[in-house]
């Protein structure tokens, strides 16, 4: 799980150097953009299939616990939510590269965001796998791993703040990268929630 962190820093690296090459770089600066975000699409992609063979490992190991199917099936429903989270934010990708060929307007995202109701939809997911974790983990060392995650969502208390702070006024770049974030912070959580049912399961004498 060590890898997140540092993918997590180069997402924002490539921010930073895609508006540089935006302003100081020739030719086609914008071309250079996109090429970067394919390039960290594609990372996030291998990283997704990595995850979910890890994470189907952990379930298939809850499974055998005796007398442990409730265990189990929570589990699985929020890996199937995580994953409903990630397609979900592949589609909005999918749906805003086209919008923006430079990646660089600073109105497209939010707008379409905003009138499709799509960042309703995304914030109302995000909500869903915060507080579905949020309910499964019992210890307070793994709460607080789980709260660190997904502190840049709930520092906002409420939908508005939420979506003007991330989205408005950010280039389509940006946009994009806020999306993979959240994409990565959403995988990441399974490591505390997974750990505390194990955890627990060892505390009632279920698992060895």
């Amino acid at each position: 799980m060590n890898n997140l962190l540092p993918l997590k820093t180069r997402l924002l690296l490539v921010v930073s150097i895609s508006l540089l090459l935006l302003y100081s770089c020739k030719p086609s600066p914008s071309r250079k953009i996109l090429e970067e975000f394919k390039a960290v699409d594609s990372s996030l992609m291998k990283l997704e299939e990595a995850h979910k063979k890890q994470y189907q490992k952990d379930l298939d190991t809850i499974r055998q616990f005796k007398d442990a199917p409730a265990y189990a099936d929570t589990c699985n429903q929020y890996l199937d939510l995580v994953n409903k989270t990630s397609r979900y934010i592949d589609q909005l990708r999918s749906d805003i590269i086209p919008l923006d060929s430079t990646g660089i307007n600073t109105s497209v995202s939010y707008s379409y965001l905003i009138k499709t109701k799509k960042a309703d939809s995304l914030y109302s997911l995000l909500m869903r796998v915060y507080r579905m974790g949020h309910l499964i983990i019992k210890s307070p060392e793994h709460a607080e791993k789980f709260n660190a995650i997904f502190s840049p969502l709930i520092t906002y208390n409420s939908f508005p703040l939420w979506v003007d702070n991330n989205f408005k006024g950010n280039p389509t770049v940006g946009t994009l990268t806020i999306f993979a974030s959240y994409q990565n912070d959403c995988r990441n959580s399974l490591e505390p929630v997974f750990e505390d049912v194990k955890n627990t399961l060892k505390k009632g004498g279920i698992a060895d």
